[in-house]
């Protein structure tokens, strides 16, 4: 996966000059599913997406990351970099806010991972979770994935599910959860968007809405 940032290169400035506690983790990818995307004006490109699978390597300690487990997920929110399985990456762990993100991104990423990661468990659905993730991030919390600096084109039932889980956490009416968030930074490799365990008393009031949707 690759990245051009307009928006988000101010973002990579405040993450570079913030210094958070380091982690060490190598991953697997999941859910498989490529989708046709817009950035930054007029830029197409076909992007694969997957759900990344995070082994931690180090131990918490002075300096290292104690917030996140041995095991976790994250999704990216870059386009330019890349990252490789199997391989060991060591990051910089961000709140939201150290790593550029305004208060409305970051509040509706949490409510999107609190909401709707619980219940990915198809590519399409890993596919759509990617697509809402980077029309947040790019685009600054205003939705509308036909225009702006990011725009999602498809495929359709992917679009679709991205637009309708976006128009829910965007809702005045919204009644779900919301889940404590990371962001894993390099300079040299793709960031992550990642949970703290403290998600996970959150995420089951997520989850348990995402599954009574889906009946």
């Amino acid at each position: 996966m690759k990245q051009n940032r307009a928006f988000a290169a101010g973002m990579v400035a405040i993450a570079s000059a913030a210094y958070g506690d380091t982690v060490t983790a190598r991953f697997t990818g999941d859910y498989s599913r490529t989708i046709d995307i817009t950035y930054v004006g007029d830029r197409e490109e076909s992007q694969r997406t997957v759900l990344f699978r995070w082994t931690r390597q180090d131990s918490p300690g002075p300096g290292v990351d104690s917030t996140l487990p041995v095991h976790f997920t994250g999704y990216c929110v870059e386009l330019a970099q890349s990252v490789s399985a199997n391989t060991n990456h060591v990051y910089q762990v961000l709140t939201p806010a150290e790593a550029g993100y305004n208060p409305v991104q970051a509040l509706l990423l949490s409510r999107l991972w609190a909401t709707y990661l619980p219940g990915v468990d198809t590519d399409n659905e890993s596919g759509a979770f990617q697509m809402a993730v980077w029309e947040l991030t790019f685009d600054g919390g205003v939705i509308d994935l036909s225009a702006g600096n990011f725009q999602g084109h498809g495929p359709s039932a992917v679009r679709n599910l991205a637009s309708a889980w976006l128009s829910d956490i965007s809702s005045v009416g919204y009644a779900g959860g919301t889940a404590p968030l990371r962001i894993l930074h390099n300079d040299r490799v793709q960031d992550m968007l990642v949970p703290t365990p403290g998600s996970l008393a959150l995420l089951g009031l997520g989850g348990a809405l995402m599954r009574r949707r889906k009946r």
